[in-house]
């Protein structure tokens, strides 16, 4: 068993390192050509089996011929698709994207009602998925009127020559085009879908490749959901477009990843991307297991994983300092949404902090506007060629609303124009509605919070208090109730419910839960539950969180 396992590693890394450099292009081509480019190079590794770029080419064009079908290429339709983290999704995606379509990832995690809000809000009119799924797909398709591919590998794995079709799909390709419908995570109403185009995606992948100095010996392990930005644009595509191979988990696992980190795979990782929550699992798995062998895990993880990344939550400063104390690594946090891409990091180089998101990439504008003076400009500087230029020079710290300008800026609000006005100046501005501040002596800009204190981020999710609370009073069982954040050491945040029951019932956080999963995501559910006789009110008679923190 140990030999099989040996040699395969020897394959695999003589693959990953054949031509480890890349000539980076300078000009926007469609994603799925990286097949053609690194052929025979690994390109990820699932729980099944490792699959080569040139493979997963071939199979996403004959997958194409079956969309092509369904579908006229001319009409450029978006398709929704669901299936796990594993190869089968890049095939799903590049099949999408050779049709010229717009591709809609859609998540395993989430329930039936989200994932038929986000078919039918996109007008998806074709939906594909693996038989895992095809009970729960077929009923969401029969729902919003669209046809339904339910994908089994053998009815197109043969990877047969195809190269005189290539010119045909590439033909369908421009920079301009729809790629990508991501969901928000619906903290201001419903769920919006943010419509990225190639250039978009291409803006992100290069800053990215770039400043975190990616290089095609590389090897990423991705656990982020795949209908993330932070999953998608920075663990998946950006790898891809620098000939890299990706390990892909299907569920999370902190023992897994723990594996991984020391060795006990045949995949040798180089880079880690997380979340706070994530990291937070980690050490609790390394206090339980590991703590014996400190100086040894130490010294390993940090001779042979270059880069451990954090993102899409603020990471507390003792878990930064913990983790290096474990590592010896700390870790580069960064700030991004997904209207935006990356908007903020720290530099490969530099040194790092929890609470500092570093500067903005190259070629990206932003500036910071106080939002009570009629969005005065604070603060405006754009980095050109790794150096900040500022409007109008900046002698003190400065804070306000952060505005962010540049190619990796999305499209619009899928059939909302009314959302993407709100948000997106006519010059190409986007309002991000968090609160930041730029150190004059750092020379960083700094994550302060969010101006709309309705919005709880926990662990990697943005949340909406107001749409907890409007689900958990539909509860036969509930009078009245208030949602709200509580500081949490791992995760920044966490999610609270105080309630008054009605007279003569008994309610448990379990069954709270269970109500809400119906249609409120996992890791929006209430984590704490109090039950009171009289909600806490102010000299007005409102609801008083401040009051209910205390408590």
């Amino acid at each position: 068993m140990m030999m099989r396992i040996v040699a395969r590693y020897r394959i695999f890394k003589k693959i990953c390192h054949k031509n480890p450099t890349r000539h980076k292009s300078t000009s926007i081509t469609p994603f799925f050509e990286y097949g053609k480019l690194y052929g025979p190079r690994v390109a990820l590794c699932d729980q099944h089996t490792q699959q080569t770029y040139e493979n997963i080419f071939k199979m996403a064009m004959r997958l194409s011929r079956i969309i092509d079908r369904r579908l006229p290429w001319m009409d450029k339709e978006n398709i929704g698709f669901l299936c796990q983290s594993n190869s089968q999704y890049l095939i799903m995606l590049w099949a999408i994207w050779m049709s010229g379509h717009t591709a809609v990832p859609l998540n395993p995690q989430h329930p039936d009602k989200l994932l038929h809000y986000f078919a039918s809000n996109s007008k998806s009119r074709l939906l594909m998925t693996v038989p895992e799924y095809a009970p729960t797909m077929v009923k969401i398709a029969a729902q919003c009127g669209a046809s339904l591919y339910v994908a089994e590998g053998s009815q197109y794995d043969d990877v047969d020559d195809l190269d005189d079709e290539y010119n045909k799909l590439r033909s369908r390709f421009g920079e301009d085009n729809n790629c990508l419908i991501l969901y928000t995570s619906g903290t201001t109403g419903n769920p919006k879908g943010v419509v990225l185009t190639y250039k978009n995606l291409w803006a992100s992948m290069q800053v990215i490749s770039d400043m975190w100095k990616f290089s095609s010996s590389d090897v990423v392990l991705n656990i982020l959901p795949l209908n993330h930005i932070y999953g998608i644009a920075y663990a998946l595509l950006t790898p891809l477009y620098i000939g890299a191979a990706t390990v892909m988990l299907p569920n999370f696992s902190s023992a897994t990843i723990w594996q991984y980190f020391l060795g006990r795979k045949k995949e040798k990782i180089t880079v880690f991307m997380g979340t706070p929550a994530i990291y937070a699992k980690l050490v609790d798995k390394y206090e339980k297991t590991y703590t014996k062998y400190k100086d040894k895990v130490r010294d390993y993880v940090k001779s042979h994983v270059r880069l451990m990344v954090s993102g899409s939550a603020p990471l507390p400063v003792s878990l930064h300092r913990k983790w290096y104390h474990i590592t010896g690594h700390k870790i580069l946090v960064r700030y991004g949404m997904t209207e935006i891409g990356m908007a903020m990091t720290n530099e490969y180089t530099c040194f790092r902090e929890a609470d500092y998101v570093g500067i903005p990439p190259v070629g990206m504008g932003v500036c910071l506007v106080n939002p009570i003076k009629n969005d005065t400009v604070c603060l405006k500087c754009t980095n050109q060629d790794w150096k900040l230029v500022f409007d109008n020079d900046t002698k003190t710290d400065v804070q306000g609303e952060l505005w962010v300008k540049g190619d990796s800026v999305f499209k619009e609000y899928f059939n909302d124009p009314k959302g993407t006005e709100k948000k997106k100046t006519i010059d190409g501005w986007f309002k991000t509605g968090d609160f930041f501040e730029y150190s004059v002596h750092k020379k960083k800009f700094r994550f302060v919070g969010r101006l709309d204190v309705d919005i709880i981020k926990s662990s990697c999710y943005k949340t909406n208090t107001l749409q907890i609370e409007s689900r958990l009073l539909a509860h036969p069982k509930v009078e009245e109730v208030t949602v709200m954040s509580v500081k949490d050491e791992k995760f920044g945040e966490r999610i609270a419910a105080m309630l008054v029951p009605k007279p003569g019932a008994n309610v448990s956080l379990g069954e709270l839960r269970d109500w809400c999963s119906e249609c409120v995501p996992k890791d929006s559910l209430p984590y704490i539950l109090k039950i009171v006789k009289k909600l806490p009110r102010s000299a007005l008679e409102k609801k008083s969180n401040e009051v209910v923190k205390e408590d």
